[in-house]
């Protein structure tokens, strides 16, 4: 799997500093942050990275954060459930200053540092697109930055 080869297990590992988190999740979730919300402020940031961990605690979805990430497909009915993991276009973080950032707010969200600021969603949705229709049937719980945050 591409999110876990080495050259990603290794930053997720400088990243880590010595806690007892497993690198492939900081690495998944890293990856998670970098390419939904890189451009964002620390609290956008953590906001994507909650919506994955909110997921990997509900029964609804797999119980890893890697698994969470790369749930669906373009082969599947539901698709993909985070567009950047099956788009066609490399994963590869192009800017490094952003993938450390998003490394470090991996490990602060994964070792429970910081606060839910979406309250429990699920789901999110860039600001400046026209809302999903699935986005009609759940709870707004927050607007932070460049996303809205649902839940059910």
């Amino acid at each position: 799997m591409f999110l876990i080869s080495k050259p990603y297990l290794m930053a997720a590992q400088i990243a880590l500093g010595g806690t007892d988190l497993p690198a492939e999740d900081v690495s998944c979730l890293g990856f998670a942050i970098y390419h939904e919300s890189r451009s964002e402020s620390a609290r956008g940031q953590k906001a994507v990275a909650h919506v994955v961990m909110n997921r990997v605690r509900d029964g609804r979805y797999p119980d890893t954060v890697c698994d969470v990430i790369t749930q669906g497909g373009a082969d599947t009915e539901t698709g993909c459930q985070f567009s950047w993991w099956c788009d066609g276009v490399t994963d590869h973080p192009g800017d490094d200053e952003a993938w450390q950032e998003a490394l470090t707010h991996a490990v602060a969200v994964l070792s429970g540092e910081t606060r839910d600021p979406t309250s429990g969603a699920l789901f999110f949705f860039l600001v400046d697109m026209p809302t999903p229709s699935w986005a009609e049937e759940m709870t707004q719980t927050a607007v932070i930055e460049d996303h809205r945050f649902y839940r059910p």
